[in-house]
């Protein structure tokens, strides 16, 4: 089982994430720790978030309300993609 850490703005985003890891591979995946914050949180905190990424997976899912589009925003808060 894979153990993963989830990151979601509200109880509605983090509500999403177990339904996509219920989806992809139900049984598969382990929530070891939900991690709320808020976006404005959220976009301050990616730093500590990549470097828990370095040892397990994070899932991180923020909506799109107060940027243009997903592309604009990934640039704005610099997430490493792997």
């Amino acid at each position: 089982m894979i153990g993963v850490y989830i990151v979601g703005e509200d109880d509605v985003t983090r509500h999403v994430i177990y339904r996509i890891l219920s989806y992809c591979g139900a049984g598969r995946f382990t929530v070891l720790m939900e991690l709320p914050a808020r976006g404005g949180e959220i976009k301050n905190k990616i730093p500590n978030f990549n470097q828990l990424a370095m040892k397990f997976p994070v899932i991180l899912l923020t909506d799109l309300d107060a940027d243009n589009c997903a592309p604009e925003l990934l640039s704005l808060i610099h997430i490493s993609e792997p």
